[in-house]
């Protein structure tokens, strides 16, 4: 992360003060990622208890959903290939920093009943790369969604589809941060702040 303050450029997509800002757009790209698989026809449900899957889990993943009769759980993260924690593999390879975070998150989850379903790390960069395994369960979802489709769109159309989604809900998102934490740096750059009026006027002398 960065200093509260910092004029840095990665700043705003590293920073945990808009923390409310971070989870909606962590829960809007869940959204989008069931969205799909219902349209691909793969069952699913959102935070799964992983106790129901094997009494020792402790963990709760995003999406629990049945692909090809296997018990799946995704579990979405977002992470910033400019953090201090990912920047020099990202520098070094492409979608580094997905894969470094892929890697933790599968760690995680082996300790929680492996072997009693397949975990799915669904990483995404800030600029919009997918992780290899969110990729792959894009593109196996499409594969599934043509063979059932009775040839109304094509498996490139399926993925197409997917990854504008997750562009525009991920571009949104991260204007939202950016906003939210330009306000924070001119909140601390200063004295006497003023918030702005919630409901903007015209009228001269209002909220004075």
């Amino acid at each position: 992360g960065t200093r509260l303050g910092s004029t840095d450029a990665e700043h705003a997509l590293t920073c945990r003060a808009p923390n409310a800002l971070r989870v909606l757009r962590h829960d809007k790209i869940v959204d989008v990622v069931r969205r799909a698989l219902r349209r691909g026809g793969v069952p699913s449900t959102k935070e799964p208890g992983l106790a129901v899957l094997h009494p020792r889990a402790g963990a709760r993943g995003d999406l629990l959903f049945a692909l090809e009769g296997e018990q799946c759980v995704g579990d979405v993260t977002v992470v910033h290939p400019g953090a201090v924690t990912y920047c020099g593999v990202a520098a070094m390879t492409d979608g580094g920093a997905a894969a470094v975070r892929d890697a933790d998150k599968s760690s995680q989850y082996r300790r929680y009943g492996a072997g009693c379903y397949r975990f799915i790390p669904l990483t995404v960069e800030t600029f919009g790369r997918l992780g290899k395994p969110f990729m792959d369960l894009v593109t196996d979802v499409a594969s599934r969604a043509t063979q059932h489709g009775n040839g109304t769109f094509t498996r490139e159309q399926f993925v197409t589809g997917v990854l504008r989604e997750l562009s525009v809900c991920l571009c949104r998102r991260n204007a939202s941060l950016e906003r939210a934490v330009a306000g924070c740096f001119v909140r601390v750059s200063g004295g006497a702040f003023s918030p702005g009026l919630a409901q903007p006027t015209a009228e001269v002398g209002s909220g004075q």
